[in-house]
């Protein structure tokens, strides 16, 4: 399960990730064709690591159920929104930098 964990955190990473600013849903999806398959690829991995018996053995993984799937894509999505936050967050307090020096220049006569 750790191991899935890492795959479905790194899927959240690489959307949230692609830029230290912009929000993943200003920049779309679907937007780079390469990443999504660069995903599947990565899911079918993963899955041939826990489900094919052979693999099971040599990598010595388990099947995972449903229920571990939900809770793991679930934690996924906390992931991908807690950065999606502190994306607002950071924009949020450069435009009140912006605003502070403004001001400033307009007590201080300063003119553009």
């Amino acid at each position: 399960m750790v191991f899935v964990g890492i795959v479905v955190m790194q899927i959240a990473n690489i959307f949230s990730c692609r830029s230290e600013r912009s929000s993943a849903f200003r920049i779309g999806f679907l937007s780079n064709r390469l990443i999504l398959v660069g995903i599947a690829v990565e899911l079918l991995f993963t899955a041939a690591l826990i489900y094919v018996p052979f693999l099971q053995g040599v990598f010595t993984t388990a099947p995972l159920g449903l229920r571990e799937w939900l809770l793991l894509f679930g934690m996924m999505v906390v992931v991908f929104f807690m950065e999606e936050a502190r994306k607002k967050l950071v924009e949020l307090s450069y435009k009140r930098r912006l605003r502070g020096v403004a001001r400033r220049d307009i007590r201080n006569g300063v003119s553009c």
